[in-house]
């Protein structure tokens, strides 16, 4: 995955304050990195809207390991049984939802990943 550098230091500036304080706030970053409050809102919205949910699902019965080769799927952590899967996904719902339908589901988790895994994410 290519990552601008500017994007880079949101990230890690995220990183470090979640790890001091336990929460983030923009004007956590302003200070962090001395830019405007204006340049780091717009940065933090472009860093959600190109964010990751993160989908955790089990299904009745085994899911084949190819299910997932949806553009978008990155991370996929799999059960012993292959019926229950996570992973992180960056697409409209629509598209993951097209692919989901084709499983008999018994559960589904649709969440923001933490900022942990959005910062790992990136790195991976």
């Amino acid at each position: 995955m290519v990552i601008h550098e500017s994007a880079e230091d949101y990230l890690e500036s995220i990183l470090i304050i979640q790890e001091q304080s336990g929460q983030v706030r923009s004007i956590d970053v302003v200070n962090k990195l001395g830019y405007s409050k204006p340049s780091v809102s717009i940065a933090m919205k472009k860093l959600r809207e190109n964010g990751y949910k993160k989908i955790s699902l089990t299904a009745k019965n085994a899911i084949p390991e190819n299910f997932f080769s949806v553009p978008g799927t990155a991370n996929l952590e799999w059960s012993k049984s292959k019926t229950s899967v996570s992973f992180m996904f960056s697409g409209t719902v629509m598209m993951i939802m097209n692919q989901l339908h084709r499983l008999e589901l018994e559960d589904i988790l649709i969440e923001e990943p933490s900022l942990e895994e959005i910062f790992l994410h990136y790195y991976e």
